[in-house]
């Protein structure tokens, strides 16, 4: 069976917690009272409540703590829960008061033996209708003899809008702000996320290896191979190495000599170095084998690439920050309880965690990656406060006997919050739209249209409505 939710406020009287009974539209109402102030705590009210929703045949239940409402409730056979999670699933059964203690017949009334009728009685719906007969036909005299007529008027209607500048406010909160004020929540989520895009910036990168041949030369009297893969360089260019490409055998005597090709460790222009640079062999071999470049090493080449910039830095921060909002945006709103709404403008990054690129600013790259790990924050509202605060300030454009028509109030979008210094409260500024009316005093127009002619109503409401 449904149950239906209705919050009081600690400003709601007798006649608005009736109304809010009134538009519940579920067999079971949970009339919740609020944590702080005390609402409706005379047994009186609770007894009204109590026939409030008798009339619509709904059952009644209460969540508060307040122990004199609690006492109260419990003489009048209501239910009370301390919370909603206390309240058990098969729902409740409200519990009868006797009004008064019924009065038991003595022993000797009941063995007297019950009168009997002179007659036959009438059964009911032949005496109700006995009795209805001359009423139908009085009431059918006068509805034929007495005139009447049925008049549909339209009051005057106007638009209304509002440009209003709300202070988004703490609950708790010692900041001065602005009359218009929307009660408002800090939000906050953590969220992480990675994001790839193509480099765009432009360099000259190395491209191929420059290559050449040295000459090694035996220093002892005995018989050395030089292995492939020996690394040489030379002591002017110490970063730049050269890797011998075949194995060198040297004869068992001092000055023998054999040549082996040899190729730079890293592609770029810095290989081409001049003849006789080379002088170094790593390793202990180089106690024993000189070495030297007998004509200068070529080939070494550079190529305009895509290289990691500033801007694409940048670029890909900026890109995986929006998704991060997108993504912060959608678990903030799945958390709101019903009826909360969350501001989207709102939201921005207050703390970066973690940042990584994986490539370094000008290094030759294709593609750089990026992954962070933020704190977002933002504003949540309800929206029932906004409605209320909206109409609040809307009332303020009413001119003397005008009303606002219910349900015509519409808000436009928001626009993104300015935030102020620690001092002052952010604030939204919103379009409210409504439609006014001034209505027509149903008393006062039977008396002008009492004994007037059909033809005169219209002009008759028209100055009524004017006035």
């Amino acid at each position: 069976m449904k149950i239906q939710i209705v919050y009081l406020d600690p400003e709601d009287d007798q006649a608005s917690a009736r109304d809010k009974i009134a538009w519940a539209k579920a067999p079971r109402i949970v009339m919740v009272w609020p944590a702080r102030g005390r609402a409706l705590t005379r047994r009186l009210d609770l007894r009204l409540l109590q026939r409030a929703s008798e009339h619509k045949g709904a059952q009644l239940a209460l969540i508060c703590l307040d122990p004199d409402v609690r006492a109260h409730a419990d003489h009048l056979g209501i239910p009370v829960f301390d919370s909603l999670a206390s309240m058990p699933e098969a729902g409740w059964r409200s519990r009868r008061v006797p009004s008064c203690n019924p009065i038991r017949p003595t022993r000797r009334a009941l063995e007297l033996p019950a009168p009997r009728p002179a007659s036959k009685p009438l059964p009911p719906a032949a005496r109700a209708l006995l009795f209805a007969l001359p009423w139908i036909s009085l009431l059918s005299l006068a509805l034929f003899w007495l005139p009447a007529a049925r008049i549909v008027v339209h009051p005057h209607q106007r638009p209304m809008e509002r440009t209003v500048v709300l202070a988004l406010v703490e609950a708790e909160t010692d900041l001065e702000v602005p009359e218009d004020t929307l009660p408002a929540e800090r939000v906050s989520v953590t969220v992480e996320g990675q994001t790839r895009i193509p480099t765009s910036g432009r360099a000259l990168i190395p491209h191929e290896s420059a290559q050449g041949e040295v000459i090694f030369q035996n220093l002892t009297d005995e018989s050395i191979t030089v292995p492939r893969g020996t690394t040489v360089r030379s002591l002017e260019a110490p970063e730049i190495f050269f890797v011998t490409g075949r194995p060198a055998y040297l004869e068992a005597r001092k000055g023998a000599e054999s040549r082996a090709p040899i190729a730079a460790s890293v592609p770029g222009s810095a290989g081409n170095l001049p003849a006789g640079a080379i002088t170094a062999i790593d390793g202990p071999l180089g106690l024993k084998v000189a070495v030297t470049n007998p004509a200068p090493t070529s080939g070494g080449s550079q190529t305009l690439g895509y290289v990691v910039s500033t801007a694409d830095q940048a670029r890909a921060r900026e890109l995986l920050e929006s998704q991060l909002l997108q993504q912060a945006a959608q678990l903030l709103s799945a958390k709101l309880a019903s009826g909360e709404r969350l501001l989207p403008a709102s939201l921005a990054i207050q703390e970066t965690l973690q940042k990584a690129y994986d490539r370094p600013l000008g290094e030759p790259a294709d593609t750089l990656g990026l992954q962070m790990l933020v704190r977002v924050e933002g504003w949540s509202y309800r929206e029932m406060d906004l409605l209320s605060t909206l109409e609040a300030s809307l009332r303020q454009e009413l001119k003397p006997g005008e009303e606002i028509i219910p349900g015509s109030l519409s808000v436009a979008d928001a626009n993104e919050p300015e935030i102020g210094t620690e001092t002052e409260a952010p604030t939204l500024t919103i379009s409210a739209k409504a439609w006014a009316y001034s209505p027509i005093d149903r008393q006062q127009a039977r008396q002008l249209l009492r004994a007037s002619p059909a033809t005169q109503t219209a002009p008759i409401l028209e100055r009524a409505t004017q006035t």
